[in-house]
C-alpha cells in the first residue's frame, strides 16, 4: 500500500539555493512508504543498491518515555522485520500526513503522542512533557528521526503491549542504571536506541 509520508531534505547539498541556511531542515511531501523502501516488507536490498540521492528521506520520531514509576519504555522489536529484527529498541513512528498536524503544518509532537497511544494503548492525556532533545541520521535506512523525551502519566504495570514489540521491557530510569544499559546491552540495542538513550543522558545534566 502506497501512503504519502513526510519526508526530510538536509539542506547539505543546497538544493535551494540562495535560501538555504547551513543546517536547516526542509520538509517535502513524498508518495512512498517507509515499508517499500527501508526494509520492513522485506525490500531492504532495494534501498541498498539504489543510489542515496533516489531514495525517500522519511521523517520519523522516537520517544525515550518514562513512566510514573520511573520506569523506562523499551521493546523487543519482532523477527520477521528486516530493520533491526530482534533488537531492542525505543517506540517510535513516521510523521503521518493526514493526522499529524497543526495549523498548516506538520507537528511531531502529535506524531509522538499517536505513537505512544497505538504502541502502548494508553489514553493521549496520559502522555505529559514532551520534549525534543535532538535529531539522528540513519544513514543505512536514509531516515531522519527526531528524539523526545517524556512521560507516561501511567504505572508501567497497566501498559499493554500491541503488535509493534513482540515484548515490553521496563528497566528502572534512573540514569546510572540507564548508563550501564547501554554498557552491558550495547549488541542488544538498535543503533537509535543506543543514541537516543545518550541523547537523554546528556539532557539530565
Amino acid at each position: 500500500m502506497e501512503l504519502p509520508v513526510w519526508e526530510t531534505q538536509r539542506c547539505v547539498d543546497c538544493y535551494l539555493g540562495s535560501e538555504c541556511k547551513s543546517g536547516s531542515i526542509q520538509l517535502r511531501l513524498w508518495s512512498t512508504t517507509y515499508k517499500t523502501y527501508h526494509g520492513t516488507c522485506g525490500q531492504l536490498i532495494r534501498s541498498r543498491t539504489r543510489p542515496r540521492r533516489d531514495l525517500p528521506n522519511p521523517l520519523s520520531v522516537g520517544i525515550v518515555a518514562i513512566t510514573s514509576d520511573r520506569k523506562l519504555v523499551l521493546g523487543l522489536r519482532p523477527s520477521w522485520v528486516q530493520g533491526y529484527p530482534r533488537y531492542i529498541d525505543i517506540p517510535a513512528g513516521y510523521v503521518d500526513l493526514k493526522s499529524d498536524w497543526t495549523g498548516n503544518k506538520p507537528d511531531p509532537f502529535k506524531s509522538v503522542r499517536r505513537e505512544l497511544q497505538e504502541e502502548l494503548v494508553i489514553s493521549k492525556g496520559a502522555i505529559s512533557r514532551l520534549v525534543c532533545i535532538g535529531m539522528l541520521e540513519n544513514v543505512p535506512y536514509h531516515s531522519t528521526m527526531l528524539i523526545f523525551s517524556g512521560r507516561i502519566d501511567t504505572a508501567s504495570n497497566k501498559l499493554r503491549n500491541r503488535e509493534e514489540f513482540d515484548q515490553l521491557i521496563l528497566v528502572s530510569a534512573r540514569k546510572g542504571n540507564i548508563m550501564r544499559l547501554v554498557d552491558e546491552w550495547g549488541r542488544r540495542l538498535s543503533p537509535t536506541c543506543t543514541q537516543s538513550l545518550l541523547l537523554w543522558l546528556a539532557s539530565q545534566g
